[in-house]
């Protein structure tokens, strides 16, 4: 499998988290928790003994599948900072804090 498609697939499970808990009528509250769970189960699964990858496509997955328009603004703070500092691990950071 290419890495471009994991990435898809990874923001699949997430979008699919989140879609899935507005689907059966959970308040949004629980929706943001369902992306939550996708993105905590990406980063630290059990079956690979707690190792697992960063989240940052699961996180936008699920992000872009609860609000569309902020994914955008929260995508565009989130590269600011990668384009000063050069580093993309510092920039899900930015991603989450705005």
């Amino acid at each position: 499998m290419l890495p471009n498609s994991r990435r898809f697939l990874f923001c699949g499970k997430g979008a699919a988290a989140v879609y899935l808990a507005r689907r059966i009528g959970l308040a949004d509250p629980f929706t943001l928790l369902a992306g939550i769970a996708a993105i905590t189960g990406h980063n630290w699964p059990v079956y690979f003994h707690f190792r697992g990858g960063r989240g940052v496509a699961t996180l936008i997955g699920s992000l872009l599948a609860y609000d569309f328009r902020l994914t955008i603004v929260l995508m565009l703070v989130g590269f600011f900072p990668l384009s000063l500092i050069r580093r993309s691990g510092l920039s899900p950071f930015s991603l989450i804090v705005g």
